[in-house]
């Protein structure tokens, strides 16, 4: 079965959206866990350090997570699969 076709994006409850803000972190940590992993390790044993030493990790792991953050075609596929729940 196919889902309808619409018009406009539908709207959520504030409880809603935010359960489909944590899916989509979900999401986005297991697809970026090689970046995550990687400033991780190098993040390891550093306090203050780790803000210049671990730089170049971390914009990689912030520029892999936003890519789901922005994606607006996820997102509007995440709030129809939440609409259109199959009973």
């Amino acid at each position: 079965m196919t889902e309808p076709a619409l018009e406009y994006e539908p709207v959520l409850r504030k409880e809603a959206e935010r359960r489909l803000v944590e899916k989509l972190r979900k999401i986005a940590i297991d697809a970026c866990s090689e970046e995550i992993k990687q400033f991780a390790e190098c993040a390891q044993g550093k306090t203050l350090s780790v803000a210049w030493k671990c730089r170049e990790p971390n914009q990689v792991a912030k520029a892999c997570m936003n890519k789901f953050k922005e994606d607006e075609s996820l997102k509007s596929k995440m709030r129809l699969e939440y609409v259109f729940v199959p009973v």
